[in-house]
């Protein structure tokens, strides 16, 4: 029965998983972790009905628990063929199909009470509740894993400690800060045809630079709103490039990437593909010995990872090294990376040089703030690009006032300090103390519609 309810577990991961599917080793272990913490259980919770046959607990145990896992394959199976097939368990069906389980798991509960009372009925008054209790606990106190990963596994969604640890945080951040959000893309958007028109936006883009004048060294700026959860990071990046043009003179010498469909007709994706072809562009572009790259990407984030989400597509995740081999690859020397997102800090190590300056909207082990769709900034982008850039082209300085704000705003709402984070390599500090930065706006080769009427075409387009 065990082995039976082995294979129904790896079966219904599989089902789930999606894409880059690979098989996770932890899953195995915590299946017999689950029936260890079910056995101990058991005997604590038999305690005096010691004498009584607690084989044929066990097997009434097994027994539900096989046919729990059976009806779940059915529903899943029953659930996924009508619509998408099996691997496209998204969050829309994944939550219309949580009642269902929810359901499943009363009924698991009241069987085993009923089970327990027939088992011990007057030898202890509480005895059903204490075995169905006994059955309940290893679903929660082990941590779950599931046995086959993919790019549609929600398995953290499944997870009583990661829920719980989820509860705690959402007490103490303002509503909706990092709650990812899965849409569906809209019946006329057309996945066929953005993904093949993905070379052509990326050409345009790269045309459209204006190359480095021999002795005036220049900032060329690369934003991108690598998720598509929240509106908050399309604005955000299309103003930081205003700002940016505004006050750093990169009219001309900006390129956008963003994550929505409300842009995707004019503006290619932020997927790692298209990151690494505009940095070698912008690479060749620019000259390498005198110019500097500021690279903002704006996403939801953990520890070693910046989120990458595009309605429809399966896009790869950014990590640290690959990061740091893309910008590499790129050969551009002079950097300065600013990353807004949670955990942000994390990707210090990997990109760390004497040639790089790095702004982190968190510590490592810290959430940052401010992701919602009725938001125009995160908190980290707000005090960066709206506030502290507005004062001083200094990115060190901009980033001490930006910290000095975040902290202020993180204190009036009772939440846990973000932490940003800053390094400040040595030959790309003493290169920005220089750095002649305009003291007015440029004029761009191609002109390009005010952030405002961007922002509110796209939000009209939306039914906003």
């Amino acid at each position: 029965m065990f082995l039976l309810t082995l294979s129904l577990s790896a079966i219904i991961d599989f089902l789930v998983a999606g894409q880059e599917m690979t098989f996770n080793e932890y899953g195995i272990v915590r299946a017999f972790a689950e029936a260890a913490v079910f056995a101990g259980a058991i005997i604590v919770a038999g305690g005096r009905m010691a004498a009584l046959p607690l084989s044929r607990a066990l097997a009434d145990f097994l027994a539900i628990i096989f046919l729990f896992r059976l009806l779940t394959l059915d529903l899943v199976a029953l659930y996924l063929l009508p619509i998408n097939g099996f691997g496209q368990l998204d969050y829309y069906r994944y939550a219309a199909w949580t009642p269902l389980n929810y359901l499943l798991m009363a009924w698991l509960y009241f069987a085993m009470w009923r089970a327990g009372r027939q088992l011990w009925n007057g030898q202890l008054r509480l005895a059903g509740l204490r075995f169905a209790a006994a059955g309940i606990l290893p679903l929660l106190l082990v941590p779950f894993q599931p046995i086959v990963l993919g790019y549609n596994s929600n398995w953290q969604r499944l997870d009583a400690w990661h829920l719980g640890r989820s509860a705690l945080l959402a007490l103490q951040r303002d509503t909706g800060a990092q709650e990812t959000s899965y849409r569906d893309p809209p019946p006329q958007y057309d996945i066929e045809a953005a993904l093949y028109r993905q070379p052509k936006l990326i050409d345009e883009a790269l045309a459209g630079l204006r190359p480095s004048p021999k002795n005036q060294p220049q900032i060329y700026f690369v934003g991108m709103a690598a998720s598509d959860a929240q509106d908050v990071f399309r604005r955000e990046v299309i103003s930081a490039q205003d700002i940016m043009d505004e006050r750093f003179g990169t009219s001309g010498r900006s390129v956008l990437l963003i994550n929505s469909y409300d842009t995707i007709a004019r503006t290619a994706l932020a997927s790692r593909t298209n990151l690494e072809m505009i940095l070698e562009g912008i690479g060749k572009a620019m000259d390498r010995r005198k110019d500097v790259l500021v690279l903002f990407i704006t996403s939801h984030g953990s520890k070693g990872l910046l989120s990458v989400t595009a309605p429809g597509f399966s896009l790869n995740q950014i990590t640290p090294d690959w990061l740091a081999q893309a910008l590499k690859k790129s050969a551009i020397k002079h950097k300065v990376l600013i990353l807004s997102a949670c955990h942000a800090g994390s990707f210090i190590p990997a990109l760390s040089d004497a040639d790089t300056l790095i702004l982190t909207a968190a510590h490592a082990d810290r959430t940052s703030f401010g992701c919602s769709n009725e938001r125009d900034w995160t908190y980290f982008g707000d005090a960066l690009f709206n506030n502290a850039f507005k004062n001083t082209r200094s990115f060190p300085d901009a980033f001490a006032e930006a910290k000095k704000l975040i902290e202020k705003w993180e204190g009036e709402q009772g939440l846990t300090p973000s932490d940003p984070q800053i390094f400040a390599g040595s030959a790309i500090t003493e290169m920005l103390k220089a750095f002649p930065f305009p003291s007015t706006k440029s004029t761009p080769d191609v002109a390009r519609p005010p952030i405002a009427a961007q922002i509110a075409d796209d939000d009209f387009r939306r039914g906003r």
